[in-house]
């Protein structure tokens, strides 16, 4: 991995995926970026659970706040995010639409309330167009050296 400039991208709305990213950005000694919508989702969990379905059925991307990094450099980009609807949030396409990710590696990692990645690799690939995308390592129990084994694939 030490060949391999990496950046560490995650959006949070709980601050799990955060804790997670931040772990992986000081084991990888990677940039890390965090993604933030505009919009902010309700912090009710029903209420956001509608919104993202909501968005998921319309096929939205919502707009993104904040400049977003020049990802030109990097090899590697570590992805995380939790897991809506059995996939992943439209806010994390949002962010790779804004890419040429041609020759990339994305590592995409996930948080979730018991369900898995489901179908967040198939969806991944679509939006990623031209990258190679790993399959997606479930972070719910993983420890240090979970983290680091699977950082060195």
């Amino acid at each position: 991995m030490a060949d391999k400039k990496t950046i560490v991208v995650y959006f949070s709305r709980t601050g799990t995926t955060e804790k997670t990213a931040k772990e992986i950005a000081r084991l990888a000694g990677a940039d890390i970026c965090r993604i933030e919508t505009v919009k902010k989702y309700p912090k009710s969990y029903l209420l956001c659970v509608a919104a993202a379905r909501l968005e998921k059925s319309r096929g939205e991307l919502p707009p993104l706040a904040g400049e977003l990094p020049d990802l030109s450099g990097y090899q590697r980009v570590v992805a995380g995010f939790p897991v809506w609807w059995f996939s992943c949030p439209a806010a994390l396409l949002s962010f790779f639409s804004n890419y040429d990710l041609d020759g990339k590696e994305i590592l995409p990692f996930c948080r979730h309330g018991g369900g898995g990645p489901g179908k967040s690799r198939d969806v991944l690939e679509k939006a990623c167009r031209g990258a190679e995308v790993r399959a997606v390592f479930d972070a719910n129990k993983a420890d240090e050296e979970e983290l680091r084994r699977w950082l060195a694939q």
